[in-house]
C-alpha cells in the first residue's frame, strides 16, 4: 500500500515532479542555492554526497502543502 504523507526530505528530481519542471532546471536551482550560500535558488542541504530538499522548504516556497505520490503528468503532444 503506497503512503499518502511526503517524506520529509526529496530528492531533486522529486522536487522537479512536484514543480513540474525538467531534472536539469531543478538541480541548476539547486545548484544556484548551494554557489549563492543561500540567497536564492531551491533550498538544499547536502547529506553525504547527495542533496536533498527539505519538503517544508517546498510548501513555503510553493505556499500550500504538496500532495503524495506524485502525480506525472503527460507531456503536451505525448500519447500517454
Amino acid at each position: 500500500m503506497a503512503t499518502t504523507t511526503p517524506p520529509d526530505f526529496l530528492s531533486v528530481r522529486e522536487a522537479a515532479a512536484v514543480l513540474r519542471i525538467g531534472k536539469s532546471c531543478a538541480y541548476d536551482l539547486a545548484n544556484e542555492f548551494v554557489d549563492t550560500s543561500g540567497v536564492s535558488g531551491l533550498k538544499v542541504i547536502r547529506v553525504g554526497r547527495q542533496l536533498r530538499v527539505p519538503r517544508t522548504a517546498l510548501e513555503d516556497w510553493l505556499g500550500t502543502s504538496i500532495t503524495w505520490p506524485i502525480v506525472r503528468h503527460p507531456k503536451p503532444g505525448s500519447s500517454e
